[in-house]
């Protein structure tokens, strides 16, 4: 099942996609401790907000802000990534970051018709080091604007349901 977690504002937060969001719901029906991080919590409150998001490509740019890291880079960009300037980097993750919305579109089965184009990128690197499964990674935080719905709390790029990469949508 697509399940995905994160945690945001210290609150955890459990998003299920499609056959998830019955995973979800059974999971967390009697959920007195959860374990995240390898850290354990006591569940004070539990709350299930079912409803049906828009997903797709739409005809003028949304803006999305991350709110927590987005691993946008596998070894080999990140190298790629170094060797560059500025302007060079911002495309490869303007590009790394189409690449994750059509990833994503292919797993849920979506057919992306339309071109997906990222009208601005303003991402910049966080300075706490992000580590996963022991090794250290690049993360980036920031906003963008894209042709493109997506539901807030999903994540984008690496380890999604590790919690990376969650974005939501600019109001």
């Amino acid at each position: 099942p697509r399940i995905q977690y994160k945690v945001i504002d210290g609150h955890a937060v459990v998003v299920g996609i499609e056959e998830g969001v019955s995973v979800v719901e059974e999971v967390t029906s009697n959920l007195q401790e959860m374990s995240l991080n390898g850290t354990s919590h006591q569940v004070i409150q539990s709350r299930i907000d079912r409803s049906e998001k828009c997903f797709g490509s739409t005809h003028a740019p949304l803006p999305y802000s991350f709110l927590t890291p987005w691993l946008a880079l596998n070894e080999e960009n990140y190298e790629r990534y170094k060797a560059v300037g500025p302007n060079e980097q911002n495309d490869l993750l303007r590009r790394t970051l189409i690449g994750n919305i059509l990833s994503m579109s292919k797993g849920l089965g979506y057919v992306v018709t339309e071109e997906i184009k990222v009208s601005k990128l303003d991402v910049y690197p966080v300075k706490e080091p992000v580590w996963l499964k022991g090794v250290r990674m690049i993360g980036f935080k920031g906003t963008f604007a894209v042709n493109f719905e997506l539901p807030d709390y999903i994540g984008l790029g690496k380890s999604v349901s590790r919690g990376f990469g969650t974005i939501k949508r600019i109001v």
